[in-house]
């Protein structure tokens, strides 16, 4: 039941047009098919797996072997890889063959690129795409046991592509090249490592015959733009028109060190330690040594053409969230404001802040809470504060407020708020004492109007929507808690039936009862499709 259960949850809601439908076969074997958004059958329950659908094609799974088909089942593509795993936009990595050792492992085939008409941009020769693991953890199926994973798609960082191959020896050998989406190859397999591309730019690290590593910038056609090559070079930007860099090189037995501006002229800066990665296209912060000889270091702004900002010197920064920034010197603590690039100092405790908002404690060790130039939010004085999300719990006594990242503040005497979900429904706790047993009880109110929901635990609102937990009725045996479809004003949508659910992805939830069959609800809370 625990294994069924599981499967059930895990059924991707494509988009807001296509969902999942499955057939019973045996224990833990189904097959599967396609309804559209008003319920009417798209594809038979025929295939062991099927993947998102684009532009009216799909790539579906049958006797162990992924094919292409269009939505009216003509073939696009013959049933020949071992394994797909779904890119945006219509571009698909396949894998074959697929040497596995586990019925779910593909780590040893050979990877390529094909796209939405079945057309293959690149060959599987490749041991596998950097892209995949490295930059993102949203993968859409890759699974070859016909188990499908939630539909998210993986969106590479720079739009590119990085093609692993590896070779083994005493030690195993990974060179990375660079293609694009389309499958043209920017650069040859022959990196240790390759950076984001930005403005037609990319750092790489690669061997020398064994003498070492060696790193540096390059163009998109492979040529070295940086004024020689480096021991090592770290992108100080990320997805920047104008990327600079840090990078070290040796010079007469000695290491130097260079910060490299957009045009990659070098600044020599030997003295510092560390460069903050910049977080917008000005300035950043820097840690810098006091002296040559000297192993204590104090902290300045640099800009992007490598100019250190002495005036502007600090012992440490305690805490940095993008712009915002805490900086202590002499045991005082000073507040630097992006937005006026100005510092200043606070005789306040900093407990948290961001670009607009500071919490600081007061020398009776309440908080307050302070816009950026500290004008207070609110005259009351907090006995905790702690961050739920992207915004404040605020406490005074047993009752508790939110406050948002953007500065708005919600305060309900009396009741402990939980937390403000998405779509602004504020949720709280009451407890209840029966036969000398505390019990809480959850509610929630929206835009100061109080709505007291008698659900168990707190489920967030999407679409104006939440899956709330209640007891049954005497009929539908009342000592269970089940899950029930509620509006904004509390209303029941759906029977006092279902014992798990999954909140909307486009216009279906999924509601599963005892037994282990599941249907899809609308948001009326009309049933539309039935596992059964």
């Amino acid at each position: 039941m625990l294994k069924f259960f599981l499967f059930i949850i895990s059924i991707p809601l494509f988009a807001e047009n296509f969902y999942l439908i499955q057939k019973v076969i045996g224990f833990n074997n189904f097959r599967y098919g396609l309804i559209n958004k008003n319920g009417s059958l798209v594809l038979n329950k025929d295939y062991d797996a099927i993947g998102s659908v684009y532009e009216n094609v799909v790539w579906v799974r049958k006797n162990s072997k992924w094919g292409l088909i269009k939505l009216n089942g003509k073939k696009v593509l013959d049933f020949q890889f071992d394994d797909v795993r779904e890119l945006e936009g219509g571009i698909s990595v396949v894998v074959k063959p697929c040497y596995r050792f586990v019925v779910f492992s593909c780590e040893n085939g050979k990877f390529g690129l094909i796209d939405i008409t079945g057309k293959i941009l690149l060959e599987p020769t490749y041991s596998n795409f950097l892209g995949i693991e490295n930059y993102t953890n949203k993968t859409l199926f890759n699974k070859v046991n016909g188990v499908l994973l939630t539909e998210e798609k993986f969106i590479s960082e720079d739009g590119y592509l990085r093609p692993i191959n590896e070779s083994m020896g005493l030690f195993k050998n990974r060179k990375i090249g660079l293609v694009s989406r389309e499958g043209k190859e920017i650069l040859p397999t022959e990196y240790k490592n390759l950076g984001i591309v930005q403005a037609g730019k990319i750092s790489f690290l690669k061997s020398i015959d064994f003498k070492g590593l060696s790193s540096g910038i390059l163009d998109l056609n492979g040529n070295l733009i940086s004024k020689r090559e480096y021991i090592s070079v770290e992108d100080l930007t990320k997805n920047s028109e104008n990327p600079v860099y840090f990078a070290m090189y040796r010079e007469n037995k000695k290491n130097k060190q260079v910060f490299l501006n957009s045009s990659l002229d070098e600044i020599e800066i030997d003295s510092v330690r560390k460069i903050f990665p910049f977080t917008n296209e000005t300035k950043s912060w820097v840690k810098n040594l006091i002296s040559k000889n000297s192993f204590k270091s104090k902290i300045n702004q640099i800009d992007k053409n490598g100019i250190i900002n002495e005036e502007i010197e600090f012992d440490r920064i305690e805490y940095l969230d993008n712009e915002f920034a805490v900086l202590n010197k002499e045991n005082k603590k000073y507040l630097y404001d992006p937005n006026l690039n100005q510092v200043f100092e606070t005789e306040k405790e900093i407990f948290f802040g961001n670009e607009k908002i500071l919490i600081l404690q007061e020398k009776n060790k309440k908080y307050k809470i302070y816009f950026f130039d500290e004008t207070e939010i609110s005259n009351l004085e907090f006995d905790s504060v702690r961050k739920i999300k992207q915004d404040f719990s605020l406490e005074i006594g047993q009752s508790k407020g939110i406050l948002s990242r953007d500065g708005s503040f919600f305060f309900k005497e009396g009741f402990e708020i939980i937390y403000k979900d998405s779509e602004n429904f504020y949720w709280f706790k009451k407890e209840n004492r029966e036969f000398n047993m505390v019990k809480s009880i959850y509610g929630y109110f929206k835009e100061g109007k109080d709505f007291f929901v008698e659900s168990h635990e707190p489920s967030e609102f999407h679409f104006g929507l939440s899956w709330v937990s209640k007891y049954g009725t005497k009929k539908n045996n009342s000592h269970i808690l089940y899950k029930v479809l509620i509006d904004g004003k509390g209303k029941e949508l759906t029977e006092r039936k279902f014992l798990y659910t999954k909140e909307f992805d486009g216009n279906f939830a999924v509601g599963q009862i005892f037994g282990g069959n599941w249907c899809y609800i609308d948001k009326k809370g009309k049933e539309v499709y039935w596992s059964r």
